[in-house]
């Protein structure tokens, strides 16, 4: 189940060049702001 999720929404997208897809665009969103508050919590201290 994960696999087949993980196959569909992030991995076929780059071999076949379909793009960006809802779920990766989610993911990378998330990934940026966990990125960017950590980085405001590392420059804060």
């Amino acid at each position: 189940m994960l696999k087949e999720f993980i196959q569909e929404y992030y991995i076929d997208p780059i071999v076949y060049k379909t793009g960006y897809n809802p779920i990766n665009t989610l993911t990378w969103i998330a990934i940026l702001l966990i990125a960017i508050i950590l980085l405001f919590r590392f420059l804060r201290n």
